[in-house]
Parts: C-alpha cells; sequence; structure tokens
C-alpha cells in the first residue's frame, strides 16, 4: 500500500508538470481559492481527496471560470448565527461521477452528486425539521435530461448528508427555479410533507394532481 501511495503521487507530479499553461488539475486549490473564487473562499480538498488510484482531472482554466456560479445565499444552517453560502465544484478525480455542492461554513461537509447540472440555487433550507440546531437542506436535483427531476431532502448527522426524502419534481407541472421550499413543509418535530405534481405515478388518483408525501425521520 505504502508503495502504491508512492507511485500515485508520483503520477500527479508528473500530471501537473506536464499541464499547459491555461489548463488546472481539479485539485489545485491555490487555483480555485485566488482565481475561480477571487479569495472569497479558503476550500481544504484533502479530506475529499482519497488515497487511491482516483486521478484527477484537467481542466481547461477558461471553461472552469466560464462555467463559475459564484455562491449562493442559503441562511444560517448550523446555528451560529451566520449567513452559509454554497457553491459547485467539478469532479476531482475519476472517482467521482458528478459535481459536488461546497459550503463556505468550514463545519459543513460537501455534498457530492451524481449529476453534472448542479447549480448554487439549487440548495435550499428547509429549517430545522428535527429541532436538533441544524437545519436541513432541499435539492433540486437534475439528471440534465428528461423532464422528470427530483427533490431530495438532507439532513446532516455524524458530518455526513444523509437523503430523508425525495419527490419527482415534474417540469411538466412544474417551473424549474421555483421557489423549492414551498414544496417542502414540516408537520411536527422529526416530520415533513413533500409536494409532488406528476403524471409518473401508479396511483391514477394522484396523476397530475397535487400530492403530499409523508416523511418521518
Amino acid at each position: 500500500m505504502f508503495s502504491a501511495k508512492i507511485n500515485i503521487i508520483y503520477v500527479i507530479k508528473s500530471i501537473k508538470k506536464y499541464t499547459s499553461s491555461d489548463s488546472v488539475l481539479s485539485i489545485d486549490t491555490d487555483f480555485i481559492n485566488n482565481t475561480l473564487f477571487d479569495r472569497k473562499v479558503k476550500i481544504n480538498l484533502s479530506q475529499y481527496i482519497k488515497e487511491n488510484d482516483c486521478l484527477p482531472y484537467r481542466y481547461a482554466k477558461k471553461t472552469l471560470i466560464a462555467e463559475n456560479e459564484g455562491f449562493h445565499n442559503i441562511g444560517d444552517i448550523d446555528g451560529d448565527s451566520k449567513n452559509d453560502f454554497v457553491f459547485v465544484l467539478f469532479p476531482l478525480n475519476w472517482c467521482e461521477e458528478g459535481e459536488s455542492y461546497y459550503f463556505t461554513n468550514k463545519n459543513i461537509p460537501r455534498l457530492l452528486t451524481e449529476s453534472n447540472c448542479c447549480h448554487p440555487n439549487s440548495i435550499f433550507n428547509v429549517g430545522d425539521i428535527d429541532e436538533d440546531g441544524i437545519c436541513e437542506i432541499g435539492q433540486y436535483y437534475s439528471s440534465c435530461a428528461s423532464r422528470f427531476k427530483g427533490l431530495i431532502v438532507l439532513t446532516l448527522k455524524d458530518n455526513n448528508w444523509k437523503e430523508i426524502g425525495n419527490c419527482v419534481f415534474d417540469l411538466g407541472y412544474s417551473r424549474a427555479e421555483s421557489d423549492y421550499k414551498l414544496f417542502v413543509q414540516k408537520t411536527e418535530k422529526g416530520k415533513f410533507r413533500m409536494l409532488e405534481i406528476t403524471d409518473l405515478t401508479d396511483s391514477v388518483k394522484y396523476y397530475g394532481k397535487k400530492h403530499w408525501i409523508d416523511f418521518e425521520f
């Protein structure tokens, strides 16, 4: 294992050495912090870079700059009376199949996805449903194709995001970039419901009609 680790480090150094000046490695935190986000964030990727065969990607700098959507304010997540902001980064290596959501608050871990259609405003605060002092979040999830998207609610437990509810978000009945918070309602401590309007359902009575789905955790 020690030998394998050395080999990976050597390979990464070699890739970096032969990366042209108009390109950058996906794990280049100097570029991310200083160029991409103009020193407004200081991200540390070491906890997400695994010691395995997952080599970093090489990206064109101008592409990353052009596609960067900046920050989205989602309010206070962890109860420290400060607003938290979310931003999106590309896959860090070949083992990651999608983009990830990162938070300016260093106490909040990233949310890894399998989608390459992530946007900062796709993450929203749904309030502290279980009343543990940390707000749950919602995610508008898109596969980049089809009118059928998804809404997912997640809770932060043991420094990991855990899915606790989901429903179909059908663009045939609802508009993208809606106020997604309206589709999630807390009913009592540890319980909430999500609004689904779709014809992608096995129940004929809910075909194209408002249907509130109950969840608890």
